[in-house]
């Protein structure tokens, strides 16, 4: 038996390519199919509602059947490419096990004919006989581990069990092809009849599909551990990783969310989330330390007193002077001792707008908040308003802050932002779904205009030192301070994440855009009132 290991090499690379490719058409598709299903504007005809029977009940497991073969195939592929790393190419870029063979059988050969010859020699030339002896003892370790190699090599050519796991949805999708073919529609009225189709192939999408599936997604693009934790990624999967995460970089850093965020597939917003909540608080960990031996550090040779009292020096002289680079593109200033941030509309902030997911990659970014979110549709927009409490710069800062954001109301069922908090989120990260990733993954604009309201913020701690803070008009607010410090550097006590919470006044110049904006705070449990025509507002905990 022969066989080429380059070129096999190539071809599994290939196959591999092939196979992410369909994966993410699958996905696509997926999400195309579920918006034609919830689309009802079409009306309520009986052939209309005839069709999506037949979307969701044949088409839409058809394309999911799809998908999880797809998925396994490339799980497949990937351990063919790994056995064929480990037991065909330290034998090199050909393998012949016939020559293997025979090669073995020579040297051993070989070898027993020196062995015979050592037992030969008379005593006298015990030295000679000994040497002849180590000599086929060389020989016959040579013949052991070239008969290990191939033994190794045969066994990954007789391998039937490589690729069981997608061979496994051979009957199924036979099944379903035969399910799709037998469909009938009515000539006259256009109604689908799918009545006496057989669907046993067709997946039970629920929970635990959905755990399988994503972990399925996951192993596509990661290596993981047992506990679920991401220990690599997969070198078929690491160039589209990269330019996902430079999608990631350029929402937050540059003009806001590029259009290729709305075109991710729903394996790629999951994979991205999984990535963010898994390695964010780690990264965030790391940093904290650091930012702690420095300060630890700086309070065994200077007064950290007179350190805070400097930077808050420098504050006053800045004197929230939004003149400059930093304020222009990132949006914040200093005053009074206090950073705060200003709507201003070449700053990142408010080109990139905010959504659920970008809340997962603040730890890459040293932040560790809380935070509330209020949805609600006016006059034919949808507006978020949402706040903040916590750490920044690694637990160096603490701070909150206030934001409007604003979208078109949505008109499909598939576009309503779902209302979960950011620990729902992690809480069900094994069993998250395609909508709810869609819903994670939706990113709102920055209010303007007429939308935007006028803020006075106070961020309340469990210490001393809150703040408080006449924002004026702007859609987001961002305020913070330096953590008191003990002498020895240490963090004084209550002003971590689980001590602040945030209190402001909301003032917007539509009143009908205020009660709805009141209503629904109300609705969602936040302690809200109206007092001299503006909201008064406590978030807490």
């Amino acid at each position: 038996m022969r066989s080429n290991v380059a070129a096999l090499m190539i071809d599994l690379r290939h196959n591999e390519l092939a196979a992410n490719g369909a994966c993410d058409e699958a996905s696509l598709q997926t999400s195309a199919l579920q918006e034609v299903i919830d689309d009802s504007s079409a009306g309520e005809s009986a052939a209309y509602q005839s069709m999506r029977d037949y979307l969701s009940q044949v088409r839409m497991p058809a394309i999911t059947l799809q998908n999880d073969f797809l998925l396994a195939f490339v799980q497949d592929l990937y351990a063919d490419m790994g056995q064929v790393c480990e037991k065909l190419l330290p034998l090199g870029p050909v393998v012949d096990t016939d020559a293997l063979a025979a090669l073995v059988a020579q040297r051993r050969s070989w070898a027993n004919n020196l062995y015979e010859q050592a037992d030969g020699l008379p005593d006298v030339v015990s030295f000679l006989a000994a040497g002849l002896r180590g000599f086929a003892d060389m020989i016959m370790g040579q013949a052991d581990e070239l008969q290990r190699r191939l033994d190794v090599a045969l066994e990954y050519l007789n391998d039937g069990s490589i690729y069981a796991a997608s061979s496994a949805y051979a009957d199924s999708l036979h099944r379903q092809q035969d399910a799709l073919a037998s469909v009938s529609r009515d000539p006259v009225t256009g109604a689908f009849d799918i009545s006496g189709l057989d669907l046993s192939w067709a997946p039970r999408l629920d929970e635990e599909w959905r755990r399988r599936h994503n972990l399925a997604v996951l192993k596509r693009y990661f290596a993981l551990d047992d506990d679920g934790n991401i220990t690599g990624m997969r070198p078929g999967a690491e160039a589209r990783l990269h330019e996902l995460l430079d999608i990631i970089k350029q929402s937050l850093f540059g003009d806001g969310a590029p259009a290729e965020m709305w075109r991710l597939t729903a394996d790629e917003r999951y994979a991205l989330l999984y990535l963010a909540i898994k390695d964010g608080p780690q990264v965030l960990s790391l940093e904290g330390s650091a930012v702690q031996n420095v300060i630890g550090s700086l309070a065994s040779r200077v007064d950290i007193e007179d350190v805070i009292s400097r930077i808050e020096d420098f504050s006053n002289e800045v004197d929230g002077n939004d003149e400059n680079p930093i304020t222009q593109y990132f949006a914040f200033t200093t005053d009074d001792g206090i950073f705060y941030g200003k709507d201003v509309q070449t700053s990142i902030q408010h080109k990139s707008g905010f959504g659920d997911w970008i809340e997962f990659f603040g730890p890459f970014l040293g932040m560790d908040l809380d935070t509330d979110i209020t949805t609600f549709t006016y006059n034919g927009k949808e507006y978020r308003i949402q706040t903040w409490d916590g750490t920044y710069a690694a637990g160096a800062t603490y701070g909150g802050e206030v934001a409007v954001y604003t979208r078109d109301a949505p008109t499909s069922p598939s576009d309503v932002h779902m209302d979960m908090t950011p620990q729902d989120i992690r809480d069900n990260l094994d069993t998250l779904g395609a909508r709810q990733t869609k819903s994670i993954f939706t990113t709102y604009k920055s209010a303007e205009g007429g939308d935007v309201p006028d803020i006075h913020i106070t961020v309340n701690t469990g210490g001393r030192d809150s703040i408080d803070r006449d924002a004026g008009k702007g859609n987001w607010t961002f305020n913070a301070k330096i953590v008191p410090r003990n002498p020895d550097g240490s963090k004084q006590t209550g002003y971590e994440r689980e001590g602040l919470s945030v209190k402001a006044t909301l003032a917007f110049e539509d009143k009908g855009l205020q009660e709805a904006a009141k209503n629904a705070l109300a609705k969602d449990g936040v302690d809200v009132a109206e007092e001299g025509g503006r909201l008064s507002v406590a978030w807490s905990r």
